[in-house]
């Protein structure tokens, strides 16, 4: 007697075949998503985020700098690695330093087993340095230390 078997019906069955013998054959790819962009956290910093998703823990590299270094490590003039990222729980880093008003560029790596990039880098702005609120009538302050003196001649300005 001769079987003829689709790829299909080869591939069913060699997946039941693993299952039984307790061999998991597939998992789903690891990607990386970082769709939920870069935002200024209630302290004025800026939050790089992004999202690991395919199942397990990875470490993650987020690099960011004001080129976009694409996929080379090399490229890229900062990184922050994460430690066991959980697959589809939110991460998210500090970027610093980072200047007001110019442009930067993130991308994130899962860099476990083999390395996935996201697909694109993306872009964000320096914010503007936030001042607490801590002079007369909860106005925003600059902060001064006590041996500060300014003085103001009209003829001159603030010396």
């Amino acid at each position: 007697m001769q079987w003829r078997l689709s790829q299909k019906q080869i591939t069913g069955m060699m997946t039941v075949v693993a299952l039984l013998a307790g061999i998991a054959c597939a998992q789903a790819a690891t990607a990386i998503d970082q769709k939920s962009g870069a935002v200024v956290s209630p302290a004025g910093k800026i939050l790089l985020q992004g999202t690991v998703t395919g199942g397990g823990t990875e470490d993650v590299t987020v690099f960011w700098g004001l080129a976009d270094g694409g996929t080379t490590p090399a490229n890229w003039a900062h990184k922050q690695v994460l430690k066991d990222v959980k697959s589809d729980t939110p991460f998210s880093i500090t970027a610093e330093p980072v200047v007001y008003g110019l442009t930067y560029f993130y991308r994130c790596q899962v860099s476990g087993g083999s390395a996935v990039w996201a697909e694109a880098s993306t872009r964000f702005t320096g914010s503007k340095p936030r001042v607490a609120a801590t002079g007369a009538n909860n106005i925003p302050a600059l902060p001064v230390t006590s041996s500060l003196v300014c003085w103001y001649d009209a003829a001159v300005g603030v010396t």
